[in-house]
C-alpha cells in the first residue's frame, strides 16, 4: 500500500514498474478513503456532532467512488486517444494509462486535502475566494476579494503548483509507459488539462455555480 505514495519522490521508478503490473486499485481506494473522510468531516462540522448516520455515509461513499471512476476514465480515455494519434508506432495499453492517471491521483488527493484545511481555517473569508469553495492557490491570489467573470476566475485558480506537479508527472508516466518523448508528452498533457478546464467552465454554466469539488487537476 505504501508504494503509492512513491509517485511523488520516485514517480519514474513507479511508472516504469506499471509498464509491467498496471496495478490501480490502491491509488483508487485510498483516494476515495480520504474524499468520503473529508466528506463526513464537513458533515460533522455542519450538525456539530462527532456522529453520522450510516446511511448518508454509506452514500458518500457510492459517489465518491462513482465520481473517481469516471473522472479517472475520462481522463484515462482522452490521454489514451491522444497519445494514440501521436504514437502510433508504439504499443502500449488502455489498461497502463489508468494505472498511470490512477497513482498521478495522489497528487490531486494531497491537493484536495491541503484545500480542505485552508477552507476550514475560519481565519479566511470563504465569500472572498474567486472560485467557491476552493481556497486560492494558484494565479487567482493575484484576484482574491475582488469581481471577476466566474470562468476566469476558473482558468486562474488552475494555474497553481499542484497543477504543474500532476502535469509534470503524468507527462513522466506518458513518456515510460508509451515510448514517447517527454516533450510530446507534456504536449498530449497539456491538451487534456485543456479539456479538463472546458469541462469545469461547462459544468459552471451547466450547474449554475462552482459548488462542485473539482480540482481541475486534470
Amino acid at each position: 500500500m505504501l508504494k503509492i505514495f512513491a509517485v511523488l519522490a520516485e514517480p519514474a521508478e513507479v511508472f516504469a514498474d506499471l509498464k509491467s503490473k498496471p496495478r490501480w486499485l490502491g491509488p483508487f481506494v485510498f483516494t476515495t478513503f480520504c474524499l468520503v473522510a473529508m466528506s463526513w468531516y464537513k458533515s460533522c462540522l455542519r450538525s456539530h456532532s462527532p456522529q453520522v448516520s450510516l446511511a448518508p455515509l454509506a452514500v458518500a461513499m457510492i459517489f465518491e467512488l462513482s465520481v473517481t471512476g469516471l473522472l479517472w476514465l475520462g481522463i484515462s480515455a482522452v490521454l489514451y486517444l491522444a497519445t494514440s494519434l501521436v504514437a502510433r508506432d508504439h504499443e502500449f495499453t488502455f489498461n497502463e494509462v489508468f494505472a498511470v492517471v490512477a497513482h498521478c491521483g495522489m497528487v490531486y488527493i494531497l491537493g484536495e486535502i491541503v484545500n480542505f484545511l485552508l477552507v476550514q481555517n475560519e481565519f479566511f473569508n470563504p465569500d472572498s475566494f474567486p472560485v467557491r469553495n476552493r481556497f486560492p492557490v494558484g494565479l487567482d491570489l493575484l484576484v482574491w476579494g475582488r469581481e471577476v467573470h466566474p470562468l476566469l476566475a476558473i482558468v486562474l485558480h488552475t494555474i497553481n503548483i499542484f497543477t504543474f506537479w500532476y502535469l509534470s508527472i503524468i507527462s513522466k508516466g506518458l513518456s515510460i509507459i508509451t515510448g514517447l518523448s517527454l516533450l510530446n508528452a507534456r504536449a498530449v498533457a497539456g491538451v487534456v488539462w485543456a479539456v479538463g478546464v472546458s469541462f469545469a467552465g461547462a459544468a459552471y454554466y451547466a450547474l449554475g455555480g462552482t459548488n462542485v469539488g473539482i480540482n481541475f487537476k486534470l
